[in-house]
């Protein structure tokens, strides 16, 4: 995972006292426009960090357009090559990044059961999706062009639940209610099952509506972590076969960085190194979400709370108040600023591991509520937002 240069820490070490004695200025710079990469997947990278290296949020952000999307988003948007893609009830909508426009609206035969992915290589939208109502028809992985919207292929990996896929290298990973499976092309690479769904009665917005639609597996070169039941699990990503399993209480998320594995619940948050040794527990932090990582900091959602950590011993540095209990991770993350959905979208400063008195300060906020259980996504140039009320897409650029 990539992280800030040594010539860049150490100019803002050398920089630190004037950052520090000047009320106006920010540890990065803050001007300019938002990145225009990709954000590819629910938490931009297989190893679900959502950092956006060498990207900055400006100083202020306006509307730049919104766009009907025809249903309840039951997932996060994606961007990829210039466009937006959204998944809501029946249907997979996508959208140019730069005006708005309508690209495609594409049937899904079941609600997705979590955020999609895209793979640039084969221009090609994964969506998972299963019956929410009765689980009757089983869950299915499906694939679309991502320029017309065409079903490329189907494929059945499930009798019951889906959650969000992660992408690596053309690989679908995918945790289903009872396995884990890894696909491409349409074809089955492994399975590991004997799992347990993820029902936890504390993520239940109704009887139809939970939480798990970010629930995605962190991907690395080696390995595939997935939250179960009370635990995280990794295994050998090109076998499938467990290597490691420890306890987490009400798992949800997982991600992975230089310094190891972030395994976040309901009721804790654990730190362990890529063979499972634990380093560090705090019982006091718990979120609905995997947390996410910069390579100097750990960011994990507490109820109403944002917390930026420190990732070797999960020491809090600072700590902001969102005012309203929120459902999916507090990212993105660039260089200078994290952005947390609220009763408004917030971008907040940090230090990048230097702590400064700006570091946790409200750099601006939206005038709108966002889908508090869908992250935000940032690429081509714009912060892309949910509002579930008005079912709509809003786009915002810097200002």
């Amino acid at each position: 995972m990539p992280s800030p240069t040594f010539s860049r820490r150490a100019l803002l070490t050398a920089a630190s006292g004037l950052t520090t004695g000047l009320a106006g200025c920010a540890t990065f710079e803050e001007s300019g426009s938002l990145p225009l990469g990709d954000w590819p997947q629910v938490a931009r990278t297989p190893t679900n960090t959502a950092f956006y290296p060498n990207a900055t949020v400006p100083s202020k952000v306006t509307e730049a357009w919104d766009a009907h999307i025809g249903g309840w988003p039951y997932t996060s948007p994606i961007v990829g090559d210039g466009r937006v893609f959204i998944a809501t009830q029946n249907t997979l909508t996508g959208i140019r990044a730069t005006s708005g426009k309508r690209t495609f609206e594409s049937d899904l035969p079941h609600e997705p059961g979590g955020t999609p992915a895209y793979d640039s290589d084969s221009s090609t939208v994964y969506v998972l999706a299963y019956d929410r109502t009765t689980d009757e028809e089983g869950a299915f992985v499906y694939a679309f062009d991502a320029t017309g919207g065409n079903r490329k292929w189907a494929r059945k990996v499930g009798d019951d639940a889906v959650y969000a896929p992660t992408l690596r290298k053309g690989t679908v990973y995918a945790r289903t209610s009872n396995a884990v499976v890894a696909l491409s092309n349409g074809e089955e690479l492994w399975r590991y099952n004997g799992l347990e769904p993820l029902e936890y009665p504390e993520y239940n917005i109704s009887d139809s509506l939970d939480v798990t639609g970010n629930v995605a597996p962190a991907v690395t070169g080696d390995r595939v972590y997935v939250p179960v039941q009370h635990g995280v699990l990794a295994l050998d990503r090109k076998t499938g076969k467990q290597r490691w399993q420890d306890d987490v209480k009400y798992a949800l998320g997982v991600s992975v960085g230089e310094r190891g594995v972030y395994a976040q619940g309901y009721k804790q948050l654990r730190a362990f190194t890529l063979d499972g040794s634990g380093r560090w527990t705090r019982d006091d932090i718990g979120g609905t979400s995997a947390p996410t990582l910069s390579g100097d900091a750990v960011y994990a959602k507490d109820g109403d709370t944002v917390r930026e950590l420190d990732p070797k011993s999960g020491e809090t540095r600072w700590s902001f108040d969102l005012r309203t209990t929120v459902m999916s991770s507090p990212s993105p993350i660039l260089e200078n600023a994290i952005i947390a959905p609220s009763h408004r979208a917030v971008a907040i400063r940090r230090g990048n591991g230097l702590k400064t008195k700006l570091s946790g300060r409200k750099l601006w906020e939206t005038e709108f509520d966002p889908a508090q259980t869908a992250a935000p996504a940032v690429g081509a140039g714009r912060l892309f937002l949910v509002d579930p009320f008005r079912q709509r897409l809003v786009a915002f650029e810097s200002a």
